[in-house]
């Protein structure tokens, strides 16, 4: 009877030593796996909330500044309000195209004016008094009662120009044509006319001739309506009488 509590004892014992998997015949179950975290496509709170940037903005556009020539071309008013508290130095026209341009009673006084075209420009009363002016094209306009006084002008064309009534006073010119013009009641007293033509210009009633500072190489060909006088003292002064080329 003890031998066979034993037994049995015995074969329990290895029974419950054998695993389950083992007697049912399923494969071991194998632990669970470490899975790396999933990145989630959800915007962290960081993300929203935070500001986000605005877009930048354009870059400006560059703005120029209006020449001095540009200015004038939009006319009197334009010119004379834009030239209040300039220096004289930033009153500079260089290479101006202002044929038949409407400027009557302009201020361009003390103003340096170079390489410009005013022909068949109506100036009258235009104030050029201690204007510098070089190589200019004054043909044909209209300058009546124009002011000149103090002037430096070298190189000029003032050929069939209207002047009548105009101030030289003062003025310094160098190689200057006035050749066709008229220059009827002018005052030249105390000008320098070094080299100017007067061709074929009509000098009626101009004034301060005897108290010009220069005449020589002055050109009084057929000049017309001069005063009594006038073309000898020119030609006794330094004057000519040489007909233009043709």
């Amino acid at each position: 009877m003890f031998v066979q509590r034993g037994i049995v004892c015995l074969v329990g014992a290895i029974v419950l030593s054998i695993p389950l998997y083992a007697l049912s015949g399923c494969s071991p179950v194998s632990p669970v796996e470490e899975r790396a975290p999933e990145i989630s496509s959800v915007p962290t709170r960081d993300a929203e909330t935070s500001p986000q940037q605005p877009p930048s903005a354009p870059p400006e556009a560059v703005v120029t500044e209006e020449s001095p020539a540009e200015v004038l071309s939009r006319g009197v008013a334009a010119w004379n309000a834009w030239r209040e508290g300039k220096t004289v130095g930033e009153l500079r026209i260089t290479g101006a195209t202002l044929v038949s341009a409407t400027l009557d009673a302009v201020d361009l006084s003390s103003v340096t004016i170079d390489a410009s075209n005013f022909s068949g420009a109506h100036l009258a009363g235009a104030n050029f008094s201690g204007a510098h002016l070089t190589d200019c094209n004054f043909s044909d306009s209209r300058a009546k009662g124009g002011n000149f006084t103090g002037a430096i002008a070298e190189r000029l064309d003032f050929s069939n120009a209207d002047l009548v009534g105009v101030k030289l006073n003062g003025a310094q010119l160098t190689e200057v044509s006035f050749a066709g013009a008229d220059l009827s009641e002018t005052d030249i007293s105390e000008a320098i006319l070094a080299g100017v033509d007067l061709s074929n210009s009509t000098l009626h009633g101009i004034s301060g001739w005897q108290a010009v500072k220069s005449v020589q190489g002055l050109n009084i060909y057929r000049v017309a309506m001069a005063p009594s006088g006038f073309k000898e003292w020119a030609v006794s002064h330094g004057g000519q009488r040489a007909a233009p080329p043709e």
